[in-house]
């Protein structure tokens, strides 16, 4: 992110968090009360409407049953004058007769009473149905808000993260090379170590002495460095009898570094990310509020 995008992003994560608060003091779930309704009076509702629902089912069936008979001794009777069988015309009708009569009535009345029936069982002629109903689109509505809530609130929750994220790398590759190394040589004593700086003009290529048997190297700069840096850093070990060497580069360091460093493993490598993540731990640099 380019530094002059800092303060608005920072402005708008602040509006998102502001308005998330006021979102989270004014959105309640609905309640059952608020609609004039408890749970059990609900779930007599709820069990009410299944009844009807299934009688409604129930009858609608019936009827296209008794359809389907209908149509099947139509063919059956349609058919048997295709077939020429013995029976003649007369004998014939009389028992599709016989056997249409009874589901020919119940299929007319329920033509006629089915109507009246489907409306005596509409849900919305149980008592407290609409009010049920009412509710259970309020909770939907809220549920829905709750999850598009919930989902800014894990974006926002990213957005800050990355945001102290780049302010904890900021703030090491801001520095000028004197706070660098201020800043770097008190890493080492919060893990423990005896530091000495060494003056700003440099001690042939050491900046800090860790322990009088480690020194540290420090880069603060914006690219990768080249092994020409580490090779010297190995020759001024041998020079100051170091047992270790280390050298800090918030810009990295070329593949020929650690092709180097495998080779003489008595050398660290430490790069913007193992710098964070050991600083981090020990409190020094950007701190999260």
């Amino acid at each position: 992110m380019e530094r002059a995008n800092w303060g608005s992003f920072e402005t708008c994560l602040s509006h998102y968090s502001a308005k998330h608060k006021q979102r989270d003091d004014l959105m309640r779930r609905p309640e059952y009360q608020n609609f004039g309704l408890s749970p059990n009076r609900s779930e007599e509702i709820r069990r009410t409407v299944s009844l009807f629902v299934g009688k409604k089912e129930t009858l609608i069936g019936i009827q296209k049953s008794l359809k389907y008979i209908l149509l099947t001794l139509l063919l059956v009777y349609a058919a048997s004058f295709l077939w020429n069988t013995s029976d003649n015309f007369v004998s014939r009708t009389k028992i599709f007769i016989a056997l249409a009569i009874v589901p020919f009535v119940v299929y007319s009345a329920l033509h006629f009473i089915l109507p009246r029936q489907l409306e005596k069982y509409n849900p919305e002629n149980v008592p407290g149905y609409k009010e049920l109903k009412a509710f259970e689109v309020e909770v939907k509505k809220y549920d829905q808000e709750q999850r598009r809530y919930e989902e800014e609130q894990r974006r926002l929750e990213l957005e800050k993260r990355e945001l102290a994220e780049l302010k904890r790398k900021r703030f090491w590759l801001e520095q000028d090379g004197y706070t660098f190394e201020k800043n770097i040589a008190k890493v080492f004593e919060r893990l423990g170590h005896k530091v000495r700086l060494t003056k700003s003009s440099g001690d042939e290529g050491v900046d800090i002495f860790v322990d009088d048997d480690k020194i540290v190297q420090c880069k603060a700069t914006r690219s990768q460095i080249a092994p020409a840096i580490v090779r010297d850093l190995y020759g001024t070990m041998r020079d100051k009898k170091a047992k270790k060497g280390i050298i800090v580069s918030t810009g990295g360091f070329s593949s020929g570094c650690y092709g180097f460093v495998a080779r003489h493993k008595n050398i660290q490598l430490w790069d913007l990310n193992k710098l964070l993540e050991v600083a981090g731990k020990l409190g020094v640099g950007y701190k999260d509020n």
